[in-house]
């Protein structure tokens, strides 16, 4: 049975207002936070890039003090060949020779080690390419979900001004009082559900027993009746 108090129908009509104003304003609220992963995705990769480059940095350090190194050893090759020229005697001769070998494979080594630093960066800097190519993809796909997910925003805030415009004319249609019990009940329940069906003594909003006596009433339609359990205004 279904009731004919106007000022239930005139409830039922906020209500339903109520829930698809609840509803698109929980749409603004998430709809940006389905963007949350992928800005989380960016931002690690742009911490790995720079991750990436403070080691190729260090490692261009390590590189450039080698290279210094390696000419170090190799004017010292050079003093040494000079001094070949003014020798007198074999022994000094070979004393230098020892020299400008020992300094030969001091640099051989220092040479194969900036060959393995230049490797290193070479790897460093593929791994960098990588990551840069995979965070760029990621904003330009988040850029153009964030633009449509704006539209979308357009139009849901769209929807909602009418449904604003809608609420106030249905308010200005109840009593202050009723209006006031209202809103109070709905700020407290999901989806702003403030009334609830009763069906063979139940109250459909909390599934919580209805007394005979408040079925009475409201077969009365005269007053507004709620649930003494979930505190929704009660209907047939």
């Amino acid at each position: 049975m279904s009731t004919k108090n106007p000022k239930i129908e005139k409830l039922k009509q906020l209500q339903v207002t109520d829930s698809k104003i609840a509803a698109l304003e929980s749409l603004i609220k998430d709809k940006p936070g389905h963007l949350n992963t992928k800005k989380e995705m960016v931002g690690k990769l742009k911490q790995k890039s720079d991750a990436k480059k403070e080691e190729i940095k260090k490692l261009k350090v390590e590189v450039d003090k080698n290279n210094l190194e390696l000419k170090t050893g190799e004017d010292q090759i050079n003093k040494f060949n000079l001094q070949l020229n003014t020798v007198k005697t074999n022994k000094e001769y070979s004393a230098i020779l020892t020299e400008i070998n020992g300094c030969k494979a001091d640099n051989s080594l220092m040479e194969d080690k900036i060959l393995r630093l230049y490797g290193q960066m070479e790897g460093l800097q593929k791994d960098l390419q990588e990551i840069d190519d995979e965070a760029k993809k990621h904003e330009v796909e988040l850029e153009q979900e964030s633009a449509a997910i704006e539209q979308e925003l357009v139009q849901i805030r769209q929807e909602l001004e009418t449904l604003y415009q809608e609420r106030q004319k249905n308010s200005a249609e109840l009593d202050g009082e009723t209006l006031k019990s209202y809103d109070k009940i709905a700020r407290s329940k999901p989806n702003r559900q403030a009334l609830a069906q009763v069906a063979a003594n139940i109250c459909m909003g909390c599934n919580m027993d209805v007394t005979p006596q408040q079925v009475n009433e409201l077969h009365r339609e005269k007053d507004i009746v709620c649930c003494r359990h979930c505190l929704r205004i009660l209907y047939l």
